[in-house]
């Protein structure tokens, strides 16, 4: 699980240059927990390879304010997912193999797969995790 607390008091401001190396800090920490390399993050976040190395290099995600673009909306769900399956699997190599898994829910594909192909995808993994996890499964 990700922790990007700061001081107990101090908030952090959506946009700002704190938040932004906050979000750059978790998506390495998902990229580290599951083994992914630049380019399979940059494929399940929906961005250009290049795009995903840049923030990697300047070491945070240029995350403005609500309401967020499509591309940064990616961002958001895939922490979502990487935190939904944090609370499911203890192990971050049974996330993996569980989003590798052909599952009857995904059209025949594993998760991973559906999430790659397509924003649409990726958001419905967000919205299967919630299901699941709402339902106590």
């Amino acid at each position: 699980m990700w922790n990007v607390s700061t001081a107990s008091s101090e908030k952090i401001e959506h946009g700002s240059e704190q938040a932004q190396r906050a979000v750059g800090k978790v998506l390495g920490r998902i990229q580290q927990d599951w083994g992914f390399a630049n380019v399979a993050m940059a494929r399940l976040l929906h961005v250009k390879a290049n795009t995903y190395g840049q923030w990697l290099k300047q070491g945070r995600v240029p995350l403005g304010k609500p309401p967020w673009p499509a591309d940064m909306e990616s961002v958001i769900t895939v922490m979502a997912i990487h935190r939904s399956l944090g609370a499911m699997f203890r192990s971050p190599q049974d996330q993996v193999l569980w989003l590798q898994e052909v599952h009857p829910d995904f059209s025949g594909l594993s998760p991973l797969e559906s999430a790659v192909r397509s924003v649409a995808g990726l958001y419905y993994l967000k919205a299967y995790l919630d299901y699941v996890r709402g339902r106590g499964a």
